[in-house]
């Protein structure tokens, strides 16, 4: 069983205060004022932003600080190593969460924020202009062809949250993960069969499942995981596979 960890909801509508900041500790991420304050630059642009432009929902938006939490949760799961910079993509950004928020949070991350979408691609080179202390890449690119090309396994953590089933996501993700790095992909615990039925695609690209981790946010009524996959050994070239196939035809035994 994975570890367990329960945080409260965010704090006032608008704004993101004392109770964010208290559920982010409890979390065990450290957030500095100059976090925060890069925190609100981003969800003022998500609020200005990204439902006038169909990038998110008004309903999602308004509850933009528990979706911060989500993904500070993800980054609490992140490797340290001590004085060592970590290069990570974060597969199918839409408006950057969780990849924006790991920037904004872990200042060791160097974030390629990958997406298909040329708008969700021009916000996200929005907000790496309007912080441009962080080390941001936002790249429009299929996930099939990025594991093709020069990104292959050039990255040492990939993330991903709400994009494909586990059985595609295994086979978009781990192309791009160096040997001896990880997938993170945040999905609800009703998804434990999802992930079990995943099984021969994350072997078949080179993956070994780790213990999940569980949490959940307060005033949600299902609980949170975070699926864990190191890789082992390098994918072989026959995958990715081409654009669309993986979430069409997932890799199943034969």
């Amino acid at each position: 069983m994975g570890s367990r960890v329960v945080v409260m909801s965010g704090g006032t509508p608008g704004r993101l205060g004392d109770t964010f900041s208290s559920a982010v500790h409890d979390l065990g991420v450290d957030l500095t004022g100059q976090s925060l304050k890069y925190l609100e630059i981003y969800a003022s642009l998500v609020r200005e932003r990204a439902s006038r432009y169909g990038l998110m929902s008004q309903k999602a938006v308004a509850d933009i600080d528990r979706h911060f939490l989500d993904a500070i949760a993800l980054c609490a799961l992140f490797p340290r190593d001590k004085g060592q910079k970590l290069r990570a993509v974060d597969v199918g950004s839409g408006v950057g969460i969780p990849g924006v928020v790991a920037a904004i949070v872990c200042p060791h991350v160097d974030m390629t924020l990958m997406d298909a979408s040329g708008r969700r691609v021009q916000f996200l080179e929005d907000v790496a202009e309007a912080i441009p202390d962080l080390t941001l890449e936002p790249v429009k690119i299929r996930a099939e062809i990025a594991g093709r090309g020069v990104f292959r396994e050039a990255f040492d953590l990939a993330i991903s949250r709400a994009v494909a089933p586990m059985s595609a996501l295994a086979e978009l993700c781990l192309p791009l993960v160096r040997v001896g790095g990880e997938l993170l992909a945040q999905k609800t615990k009703r998804a434990e069969g999802e992930v079990e039925a995943a099984t021969y695609a994350v072997t078949a690209c080179g993956g070994r499942f780790l213990e999940p981790a569980y949490y959940r946010l307060v005033g949600m009524d299902f609980e949170r995981m975070v699926v864990r996959v190191i890789k082992r050994e390098a994918t072989p070239s026959l995958y990715p596979r081409r654009d669309g196939v993986p979430q069409q035809r997932p890799l199943t035994p034969s």
